[in-house]
């Protein structure tokens, strides 16, 4: 045990043993009764004197503290059986070694004010007893040093129940001038590993994490990226605990450092030839040696890919529409770190009317979204990239709109008749859809009919004496406006004759009128 004492005369600090014997200072525990001096349920005080040295030590203690310690009921069977306001628990905190030589209180709030649940000056232990049997398993092996518990691990014992509603709510360490040094805090005593110290039953133990506790110094790297080679990029560090910071890092070959921070983060600017995982290797804070985590991995290209996509474009339809969103891919290109997607104006990818051509996936796949074609359809391009350039630029037609067809077939149709009709195949289209007059039928179908033939026989009606025939080219999203003919059972009058009027007896001349879509024509001599 330590006393610090503040007099010119007398050292500042005396080391007492497990007497309180200590030559000049002497120290010692004055319990509440005759029982067994640290029973559960006793009281303690704490009182002291001093001698200047060279002189007697006095008769009574100088000092009396009004403080007091109350002894727990912690044994395997309990000492004050069916009393409980003297219970208590156990408290494994995980620490770390570099808090050796601070003062370690433990608080019910998370000011840290009034008196501390616990204390203790931690340090870098060494197994310092044997097997206790009366002790839990976990708090047995941190005086061991063994099992899971490692250096800076210590075990508390704290009040329960009424005596501590609130648990723990702070954990801190301090220096020897009584600064704080570290600290760390939990206003429900709920930590966020999930340990609760406000449920705790007697001689239960409650493990506080590293993650909860008083953190130990730390490193971490990252910084994966792609780059040509000769490039530099940077490599980010992060770092917990008290600066400065010494670090050392490696690409598995090389080292590189010791460099130094004065703050948590740093950076640092790597030029690497080959793809290359980054790692920590070391880092120590003003305290101690700390742990690191992390990687930072650099994929390294040493020239744009030196093949172009694959195509067909999967996934692309034929035709669409605005408005029409397919997914599309090309096999991966080795070499590539990116894929460089395009489509005219109006089209965007990824669900987002932001990703506008170029749009750069790192994978060889996309979703495309149609907008309006400009023009007939839309050219979709795609190229592969590294940080070192692209490959040539492939593109696939895509129709957005067909053209419309031109429909042929006689003009003149009977009533119950059927005459045959045709079209020319319209590029893109996926069929079409054919209208007759009202009540006809198309290839024995009822009118409108749809089919992929451009040709088909139109029936007309009992009734028909006019109409139209009429066809449509259409795509999965898209029809043209419809192209007709006039369609009737009486002829039209023929159009203006043609020929020479004025002929001498015995003579032959040929005499014509346009075409008119009739079944035939009949040329008569009306002069007698």
């Amino acid at each position: 045990m330590v006393v610090h004492i503040t007099h010119p005369n007398i050292l500042g600090a005396f080391f007492t043993d497990a007497t309180g014997s200590s030559g000049p200072v002497w120290l010692y525990m004055q319990p509440t009764g005759n029982t067994t001096r640290f029973d559960a349920g006793q009281i303690h005080n704490v009182r002291f004197g001093y001698a200047i040295s060279g002189n007697s030590m006095p008769a009574s203690p100088q000092f009396v503290g009004t403080k007091t310690i109350t002894c727990l009921d912690i044994p395997t069977t309990a000492r004050t059986s069916g009393i409980t306001t003297d219970d208590g628990a156990f408290l494994h905190v995980q620490s770390t070694a570099c808090n050796n030589g601070k003062y370690i209180l433990i608080y019910d709030n998370i000011a840290g004010t009034g008196d501390p649940l616990f204390s203790y000056q931690a340090r870098n232990a060494v197994a310092t007893n044997t097997t206790q049997s009366d002790l839990p398993s976990t708090i047995n092996s941190i005086y061991l040093q063994s099992g899971s518990s490692v250096a800076g691990d210590f075990a508390a014992v704290i009040p329960i129940g009424a005596n501590n509603p609130n648990g723990v709510q702070r954990i801190e360490a301090r220096n020897a001038d009584n600064t704080v040094y570290k600290f760390t805090t939990d206003a429900d005593g709920i930590w966020n590993s999930g340990a609760n110290t406000t449920t705790n039953t007697r001689r239960s133990v409650t493990t506080i994490a590293p993650t909860d506790g008083l953190n130990d110094a730390s490193g971490s790297i990252s910084g994966d990226t792609a780059v040509c080679a000769g490039s530099p990029v940077n490599l980010y560090f992060t770092f917990t605990g008290t600066p400065p910071f010494a670090y050392l890092f490696t690409d598995g070959t090389n080292n590189y450092g010791p460099y130094f921070s004065l703050t948590n983060t740093d950076v640092k600017l790597v030029t690497p030839l080959v793809s290359s995982s980054f790692t920590l290797a070391s880092v120590d804070d003003a305290q101690c040696t700390g742990t690191v985590s992390g990687s930072a991995f650099i994929f390294v290209s040493n020239g744009a890919p030196s093949a172009s996509v694959v195509v067909p474009i999967t996934g692309l339809p034929t035709n669409a529409c605005n408005g029409t969103t397919v997914s599309i891919s090309v096999p991966f290109v080795t070499g590539a770190t990116q894929y460089i997607w395009d489509g005219p104006s109006g089209c965007y990818f990824n669900g987002n009317p932001l990703n506008v051509s170029p749009y750069i996936t790192s994978t060889p796949s996309v979703s495309l979204t149609f907008g309006n074609p400009n023009g007939s359809g839309y050219y979709i391009g795609v190229q592969a990239a590294n940080l070192c350039g692209s490959s040539l630029r492939k593109v696939q037609w895509v129709r957005g709109v067909v053209s419309s067809p031109v429909i042929s077939g006689p003009s003149i149709i009977c009533a119950l008749g059927s005459e045959a009709y045709a079209i020319n195949p319209v590029v893109g289209a996926v069929n079409y859809t054919w209208t007759g007059p009202a009540g006809s039928t198309i290839d024995g179908n009822p009118s409108p009919y749809t089919t992929t033939s451009t040709f088909v026989t139109l029936t007309t009606p009992s009734g028909f004496t006019t109409g139209s025939m009429c066809v449509t080219a259409n795509t999965s999203c898209y029809n043209t406006p419809p192209k007709c003919i006039s369609i009737s059972k009486t002829p039209l009058i023929p159009g203006v004759m043609s020929g020479v009027f004025t002929v001498c007896p015995n003579t032959t001349q040929t005499y014509s009128v346009p075409q008119g879509g009739v079944g035939g024509y009949i040329f008569m001599d009306t002069s007698g």
